[in-house]
């Protein structure tokens, strides 16, 4: 496989969703990643060559933040029933960035599924759950609560908050969240 064409192809694909969607394009270096903020989170784009796959990371909450100190063991614990069989993370898993004890939402997709329109709904769905699951954790008032599948009403309050986000000027609301993923 050539890596600089994989690379390339995927660059390719980020201009084709910029043009679809109105907004500026996502760019791989050749260190084969590229970052963006995303209302106010770090939203890392990854392609790892070996396996054709492009990685989407974010860091969610610091994990001393979340429970008491002495607790992390039950909170890891959670995580990793959560990715096995949580509904409501449509696939993407939790993983912790040890160096810097945070909480990190990741999906990855295979470069050989994509084309443009796949990965923009991807992106979009990652987005999605980043903005879900930062608020999630934040707002659990304990481990269970977190567990506990999305209740609908928080679903259409975070559709409402996405709904009402003021559109740039000379955009219309469907644009703005359209491009929001780009914007950041």
């Amino acid at each position: 496989m050539d890596y600089a064409y994989e690379i390339g192809t995927i660059n390719e694909l980020f201009q084709a969703v910029a043009a679809r969607t109105g907004s500026s394009a996502l760019w791989l270096e050749e260190s084969g990643s590229c970052a963006f903020e995303y209302r106010g989170t770090f939203v890392r784009v990854e392609f790892a060559a070996s396996a054709e796959m492009l990685q989407f990371s974010a860091p969610l909450a610091g994990v001393h933040g979340l429970v008491p100190e002495g607790s992390e063991t039950d909170l890891f614990r959670l995580l990793l029933s959560l990715n096995l069989s949580h509904a409501d993370l449509m696939g993407a898993n939790f993983a912790l960035l040890p160096s810097d004890d945070l909480v990190v939402l990741q999906d990855r997709v295979s470069v050989r599924q994509l084309d443009a329109a796949i990965l923009e709904a991807r992106l979009a769905g990652f987005l999605y759950l980043v903005e879900i699951w930062s608020a999630r954790l934040l707002r659990a008032e304990s481990l269970e609560a977190l567990a506990a599948p999305l209740e609908r009403e928080d679903v259409d309050e975070m559709d409402m908050q996405l709904l009402t986000e003021v559109p740039e000027a000379g955009e219309t609301a469907a644009e703005s969240m359209e491009n929001a993923w780009i914007r950041g």
